[in-house]
């Protein structure tokens, strides 16, 4: 199987937790048609359908059941690791500040 992008599952992610398509783009920032064609990257990437349609709704397929449950871990875990991190992941920019103490004499 070829290796997973990390990308195509936080969008079946979104997708699976906020129950739509539409509703995973509005809080991605995303066009609903990026999304999909994401999601039909991840299918053709596993080699299996992680969504059923169910009327107007999407329903996950025993298959998307197992991927969230794996992609839901390791974003929790994800979560976990910056919180321990202080919000500082590897590679991130952290913010120096840097004050002058002016002691007497030095122009105060």
């Amino acid at each position: 199987m070829p290796s997973l992008n990390l990308k195509h599952l936080r969008y079946f992610w979104s997708v699976a937790t906020h129950g739509s398509i539409a509703r995973a783009s509005e809080v991605l920032h995303l066009t609903p048609q990026t999304i999909s064609g994401q999601l039909r990257e991840l299918e053709e990437q596993i080699g299996a359908k992680l969504f059923a349609k169910a009327g107007r709704n999407l329903a996950m397929t025993d298959t998307g059941r197992t991927v969230f449950s794996y992609a839901d871990e390791m974003f929790r875990l994800e979560g976990e690791l910056r919180d321990v991190l202080g919000g500082r992941a590897p590679g991130s920019t952290l913010t120096l500040n840097v004050g002058i103490a002016m002691g007497a004499g030095a122009g105060a």
